[in-house]
């Protein structure tokens, strides 16, 4: 019941954040979100000591500043940063799928912090742009992360046989992730259909939406996978009944750097 309530506020919380804020805060209350998950990833990268976790929230948050100082004088392209974290999750993929062997690419204190930096500030861009585009953007796009997580696990529950990534997460099954990447497709296709999307903007949407279900799993196991080499069981304490909040954000934070990387190249909206 606990973790029943925990998400339906926050669920509340994000309507009202998306729909109420307007850009500023918007803005500040991402960033605040986002300097709370460094904190997080600071204790999966190894800086154990609450001081230490502190320190690098600190640091984050006015790295955040800095960055929004720096793109209102468009000296920094926010296409940078968001393709910095596409990059990685395109190579994390390799990593989740060669784990155990694969720790020694990622094991270092430091590059794990530096990969939280360019993941939870693209995370952070990513949202601000979708805001500014369009609400229905920022809905749609979670929906589509949440119609493949709840689609992966009925279908895995029912019929997954294969392991996905063993190591790291045995609940997880190839037939999980097909059974997300049909719902958030079909998601996807009554979207276009009941917006009037030309068809071949719809076949778009759909190899899009497919890369989104496998960026956001690449994020959950990503993820699970630092908290296993640090051997935690959560990432932290903050949401009664979930964990963490890097516990619930893992998988957007791998797909809206994805969504809105592509989208800064067009002109969607909804």
């Amino acid at each position: 019941m606990q973790r029943v309530i925990t998400g339906i506020l926050m669920a509340l919380v994000v309507i009202l954040a998306v729909v109420k804020l307007d850009g500023y805060w918007f803005s500040v209350a991402c960033g605040a979100v986002m300097t709370l998950a460094a904190m997080e990833w600071a204790n999966l990268s190894g800086l154990s000591r609450p001081i230490e976790r502190a320190a690098f929230g600190v640091f984050f948050a006015l790295l955040l500043f800095g960055i929004d100082r720096y793109l209102s004088n468009h000296l920094l392209s926010v296409q940078v940063i968001l393709g910095a974290a596409v990059t990685w999750w395109l190579f994390a993929c390799f990593l989740v799928l060669r784990f155990p062997a694969s720790k020694d690419l990622w094991a270092g204190r430091f590059l794990r912090l530096m990969i939280g930096i360019i993941v939870l500030s693209a995370t952070w861009l990513g949202l601000l742009d979708l805001k500014q585009r369009s609400i229905g953007l920022i809905f749609f796009s979670i929906a589509l992360i949440a119609f493949a997580d709840i689609g992966a696990y009925f279908t895995g529950r029912t019929l997954g046989r294969h392991k996905l990534a063993p190591e790291i997460s045995p609940g997880k099954t190839w037939e999980g992730l097909l059974g997300g990447a049909a719902a958030s497709m079909c998601l996807a296709l009554f979207a276009g259909l009941y917006f009037g999307v030309p068809p071949l903007h719809i076949v778009i949407l759909l190899a899009l939406t497919v890369l989104v279900v496998i960026f956001s799993v690449v994020g959950d196991l990503t993820v699970s996978m630092l908290k296993r080499d640090r051997g935690l069981k959560d990432c932290g304490k903050l949401l009664p009944g979930h964990g963490g909040l890097m516990d619930r954000l893992d998988s957007i934070c791998a797909a809206i750097p994805l969504i809105g990387f592509v989208i800064s190249f067009s002109s969607w909206g909804l």
